[in-house]
């Protein structure tokens, strides 16, 4: 059986002892390893990369002449992250490569970040950065996957006191991951899996009521949280074919999209199953609300709505009308697009633990608009199923579960 081999990445031309020092010593843990350059400006110091800037910046459909006359970094870094996606992936699909480590600045950890995503799920990914610390957005550079970001206290810049313990323990981390995981891959039979999409708000039906009888019929339930973020990585493994069926239980995400708040994600929110006609059922779960910051931050009309206090630091606001019909409206255009395998579960009594006969958020009617919209505007064949029950109620949980066990079993 061949050994496992590890992707070090970084700009060889100003960092290129750095990636000899990774290599070799990764090599030392008995796992193999390749050098990818993305470096764009000088010749490699001091290493000799497996896959080239020229390489690179070909899959990107240019020169690296090109690249470097296009006047401008940013310019230049733009054609070589297309370039390197492809190289990562194409890497990968050829069973070169079984896990990626990167050394990078502020442009190196972008170049870093756009590598990783080109890997699935699970596949072992580390970055080692100066600007893994401080006011920086963490998803430029870990974006949608399961990557680890280790800070290399200074500046990388030669291998010193400080540089070898970083490396070390970064070398330990992704040579000890990459063993792991290959040891786990023999060993662990697969499940047939389920994603489905939760908040706070409704979390607890969920926890009762679905995943425990999805589980028992043999599935793996797997949640991610509508808060941006989870709804994207959703998307990505739906993308990778990672599941047979998901359930949009929670859509808060598509509020943020139009009227921001902390929820939102990227434009092609809830694309991605309805492209793949992946069988899936969608919930109005927190679509009445906007999740915001603290009561003295929000506007004076925002202060004249429906609020709950969720905690110290987010406030929960109800959508108006205008705003929810507005909701419902993308919702069914994205529903539109999948051929014949999504269906709408629709709750009369509330869409979330607040939007209750007597609770914070109860608006009745602004939940009937969603409903109204979504008969005048989804296709006719596209099914939709009301439930005179609350979305946290176990009578309307049942029919998410039978539905979603009878689209799987068609």
């Amino acid at each position: 059986m061949k050994k496992p081999c590890i992707a070090v990445l970084t700009t060889c031309d100003t960092k290129g002892n750095e990636a000899r020092y990774l290599k070799d010593n990764i090599i030392k843990q008995g796992v193999d390893a390749l050098v990818i350059d993305s470096g764009i400006l000088r010749d490699p110091v001091n290493v000799e990369p497996d896959f080239t800037k020229y390489q690179i910046a070909e899959l990107a459909g240019h020169t690296i002449e090109q690249v470097i006359a296009t006047g401008s970094r940013g310019a230049a870094v733009e054609i070589m992250q297309v370039g390197l996606f492809e190289a990562v992936k194409q890497l990968y699909a050829e069973g070169r490569i079984d896990g990626l480590i990167a050394l990078g600045g502020a442009e190196g950890s972008v170049l870093a970040a756009v590598a990783m995503e080109a890997l699935p799920m699970g596949v072992p990914k580390l970055l080692i950065s100066p600007i893994a610390s401080g006011n920086h957005k963490f998803n430029e550079i870990v974006r949608n996957n399961d990557a680890m970001v280790m800070h290399s206290i200074i500046d990388i810049m030669g291998i010193n006191s400080i540089s070898k313990v970083i490396f070390d323990n970064a070398i330990g981390a992704i040579t000890g991951m990459v063993k792991s995981r290959a040891e786990a891959k023999q060993s662990e039979p697969e499940k047939k899996r389920i994603g489905i999409t939760i908040l706070g708000t409704v979390t607890e039906a969920v926890r009762n009521y679905i995943a425990p009888p999805l589980e028992a019929a043999g599935y793996e339930v797997l949640t991610f949280h509508a808060n941006g973020v989870g709804g994207d990585c959703m998307d990505k493994l739906i993308e990778d074919d990672y599941f047979v069926g998901t359930i949009e239980y929670c859509i808060n995400e598509m509020v943020s999209i139009h009227f921001g708040g902390f929820h939102v994600p990227c434009e092609h929110r809830m694309k991605a199953a309805m492209e793949k006609n992946l069988p899936t059922i969608i919930v109005p779960g927190c679509a009445d609300l906007i999740a915001l910051g603290r009561v003295e931050t929000l506007t004076e009309e925002q202060r004249a709505r429906q609020m709950y206090h969720h905690n110290p630091e987010i406030t929960l606001v109800r959508v108006t009308h205008d705003e929810i019909r507005t909701v419902a409206q993308s919702v069914a255009e994205r529903m539109n697009m999948s051929k014949d395998n999504v269906k709408l579960l629709f709750p009369i009594r509330g869409f979330c633990s607040q939007d209750i006969e007597g609770g914070e958020l109860w608006d009745h009617e602004g939940d009937m608009i969603f409903l109204d919209v979504m008969k005048k505007q989804l296709r006719s064949d596209i099914e939709i199923i009301e439930k005179d029950a609350h979305i946290n109620e176990k009578e309307f949980c049942d029919v998410v579960v039978k539905t979603m066990l009878h689209m799987l079993n068609q």
